[in-house]
């Protein structure tokens, strides 16, 4: 897993740049769900600022990437075959 701060963003072989989060690659789901269950994300940004939340937003519906916001993790659920593309949580 990835745990550094990158400045870049490497999905499906796109570039965000000039934003700063966390990614992690294929991030087990149900640590981060009340339910405790649930496959993993291909990758997990957690973003610092609403302003980046909005930056990341509008590359991935241009681009088309599915998306998933998540917030404290309740009533949510996650296919154990988990979710092919990039969920978003803020600090």
């Amino acid at each position: 897993l990835l745990n550094k701060v990158f400045y870049i963003i490497i999905i499906k072989h796109k570039l965000v740049i000039g934003l700063m989060f966390i990614i992690r690659k294929n991030k087990n789901l149900k640590k981060l769900t009340t339910f405790k269950i649930g496959g993993r994300a291909k990758y997990l940004i957690v973003i610092k600022n609403l302003r980046d939340v909005e930056k990341t937003i509008d590359f991935l519906e241009k681009e088309k990437i599915p998306f998933f916001i998540l917030g404290g993790g309740s009533n949510v659920l996650f296919k154990d075959s988990g979710f092919d593309g990039l969920v978003i949580k803020e600090v």
